[in-house]
């Protein structure tokens, strides 16, 4: 399931392309919801191992992808973080719905996103489950203080 914080935390993970350079595998491009991510977020394409061709910067590293695609890698490859959404384009949405649905992942926002319906996502701050955008929003707003903070335990960085 996607789980969805409003709101940031001492434990949300705001350098999520350091993390990636450091504990990339080279595995982790073989599989092909990475291949698809990059292609699509990228407009890139796997040719190696730690080779993606691109067609803006020509042969690039892994270093080189988006944070947008390094944050959905390390969605799938290391869930048990909390990563920050709001460093990523709401082109990345739907391939987090596809790695929610291999394993739990949790990501942190400071700003409503869009997802592509259908989606069961999980609010965080209040345990309760959206199945749409509406739905998504209005808990949103629902749990917006007057600051532009969010009730629960979550703390503004």
């Amino acid at each position: 399931m996607l789980n969805i914080r409003l709101g940031m935390t001492e434990k949300t993970n705001f350098s999520m392309s350091g993390t990636f350079d450091w504990s990339f595998e080279n595995h982790w491009l073989h599989d092909e919801l990475v291949r698809a991510a990059i292609k699509d977020i990228d407009k890139s394409e796997v040719i190696g191992d730690r080779v993606i061709d691109s067609p803006v910067l020509g042969t690039i590293s892994h270093r080189e992808l988006s944070g947008g695609v390094k944050t959905v890698i390390l969605t799938l490859f290391q869930p048990e973080d909390e990563y920050n959404g709001s460093g990523c384009g709401d082109n990345c949405n739907k391939w987090f719905l596809e790695v929610a649905k291999r394993h739990d992942i949790h990501l942190a926002y400071g700003h409503m996103t869009k997802y592509p319906e259908p989606f069961e996502i999980r609010i965080v701050n209040s345990g309760k489950i959206v199945t749409t955008d509406n739905e998504f929003l209005e808990e949103y707003i629902r749990l917006q203080n007057g600051d532009g903070s969010y009730k629960g335990e979550d703390m503004e960085i």
